[in-house]
């Protein structure tokens, strides 16, 4: 829950503009420990922001979110998180699925745009894609946040990749060598799995998993 309440709370602050920035109903950036907030104070969140930029619907916000895949464990609980909070908001949230692809994710991006939403948040896969889907927001300028897989212009929301994916590839070897035995895990291979159409910056994680593992004295694991 606390990936999706920062999500839905930073699209609040930039919809309300950096005026809220350093006062917006108690929110501080720097001490949110990512819990959801009280439905009161996401829908003072969602009434502030209304009043410095009214939804283009002249009613309440329409959000469209468009997931990784709605299918898979993460994709689910990732939406079902964003949905909660945006029903404690008070704003519509337009779900589409972008099914690890880049064409379905272009014509997701024109589908928000026609139905006029006020913000997205993107989690598409394809890094090929992303100026062509951000220039579809750009026409009207519709603010956008990308997770994990950043795109020109959008607000990143993401990890620090080279972090977590030295902390995993630690992780990964220690409980290799627990469960196979330190001399099996040094004579085998551990198997990285990674997605090269996400691009150089998810990238980063299975690279810097490959040096953290090799500092386990392992073999050389295989990127896959």
């Amino acid at each position: 829950m606390k990936t999706h309440a920062r999500l839905l709370v930073a699209a609040a602050c930039l919809a309300a503009s950096a005026a809220y920035a350093d006062d917006f109903h108690g929110f501080d950036p720097a001490k949110f420990d990512g819990n959801m907030l009280s439905a009161e104070a996401l829908k003072a969140m969602a009434a502030d922001a209304s009043k410095v930029t009214p939804p283009k619907n002249g009613g309440k916000y329409s959000i469209g979110f468009a997931n990784l895949q709605r299918d898979i464990a993460f994709g689910v609980l990732v939406e079902k998180g964003i949905q909660a909070n945006a029903d404690a908001a008070g704003v519509e949230l337009v779900v589409a699925d972008n099914r690890l692809d880049g064409p379905t994710a272009l014509a997701n991006a024109k589908s928000f745009a026609e139905r006029k939403v006020d913000y997205v948040i993107e989690f598409q896969t394809d890094a090929n894609f992303g100026q062509t889907v951000m220039d579809v927001f750009k026409q009207d300028g519709t603010k956008v946040t990308a997770i994990d897989i950043p795109m020109p212009g959008a607000s990143f929301f993401g990890v620090n990749n080279p972090k977590s994916g030295f902390m995993g590839g630690s992780y990964l070897a220690t409980a290799a060598a627990k469960q196979f035995g330190a001399d099996t895990v040094k004579s085998g291979y551990l198997v990285i799995g990674a997605l090269p159409q996400s691009g150089v910056i998810p990238r980063m994680r299975p690279t810097t998993s490959s040096r953290s593992i090799r500092r386990t004295r392992c073999r050389n694991p295989i990127p896959r």
